[in-house]
């Protein structure tokens, strides 16, 4: 068996991180490693959920705690961490399936000569105890369904359903600390341009928890959502990810996701002016 890192980075955050922990223990194909970062929480909770587990059997668990550097530079450290070559970037209020390391890994090795850099499922989403489906799209992906990532049917774009292969990974490639939303997007973007391949598989191998308190899936925080994605498509524009009817589908739907927030907090005249903008694209 290939030995595989799981990298969990938390900040303020830890009241999902001992059932996402225990649920990492069940896999029916166990990693090596766990790699935990707490990213400058204001509490000390993350460290002793560790203390708890960190003298589990056949795991080489690992607890770091630095100064806060935001969600991508808490993942570009664990890399620098982890000793294993197959490796995935866990959230610790997402849940794995039984299966979830199994599934990517035999797939690893079916298509071993396939330069395959990622393996990604679909997803569950749960808000409020109720799912919803997320299919991503099957087999082979490369650089010519960069348009598609995200979409129903298209290449997966969020990081914890992926497994990675780090040797294939360029070494000048990390998450862009600057982007707080759709970093996940631009790391596997600058990965497919570089000509590698990502396969998806027709598994439901991960939950992803919905709830009001994240920082970034909040509608609480629909500004910073908001001032990310514009920051996420300027770099896209400037770098070409996307074609221009692709990229101006992105940019509408961040102008209307600010509309309808702007006219539910009966602030209208926010709302007009993102309707503006969303008329002039």
């Amino acid at each position: 068996m290939k030995n595989v890192s799981i990298i969990l980075t938390v900040y303020n955050n830890s009241k999902y991180l001992e059932k996402c922990i225990n649920n990492i223990l069940k896999q029916s194909y166990p990693p090596k490693e766990i790699v935990l970062v707490d990213d400058g929480s204001t509490d000390n909770e993350t460290k002793k959920i560790y203390t708890h587990f960190k003298f589990i059997k056949n795991i080489n668990f690992n607890y770091y705690k630095i100064e806060n550097i935001g969600p991508s530079g808490a993942r570009n450290f664990a890399l620098k961490k982890i000793k294993y070559n197959y490796f995935c970037f866990f959230d610790p209020d997402d849940y794995m399936g039984k299966n979830f390391i199994k599934n990517k890994m035999n797939i690893f090795q079916k298509y071993s000569q396939k330069n395959i850099i990622g393996v990604y499922s679909n997803e569950k989403l749960k808000k409020q105890n109720v799912i919803k489906l997320k299919k991503y799209k099957k087999g082979l992906g490369d650089f010519k369904q960069i348009d598609s990532i995200g979409y129903e049917n298209g290449i997966s774009g969020r990081l914890p359903s992926y497994l990675f292969f780090k040797p294939s990974i360029p070494h000048n490639i990390i998450l862009d600390k600057k982007i707080l939303i759709n970093e996940d997007f631009d790391f596997i973007i600058r990965l497919l341009l570089k000509k590698n391949k990502v396969f998806g598989i027709n598994n439901f191998d991960i939950t992803v928890n919905l709830h009001n308190n994240s920082l970034t899936r909040s509608i609480k925080n629909i500004n910073l959502i908001y001032d990310n994605q514009k920051k996420f498509l300027t770099k896209a524009n400037r770098e070409k990810y996307f074609s221009n009817k692709e990229l101006a589908k992105r940019r509408k739907y961040a102008e209307s996701l600010m509309i309808r927030s702007n006219f539910r907090k009966l602030n209208f005249i926010n709302s007009l002016k993102h309707f503006y903008k969303y008329l002039i694209l």
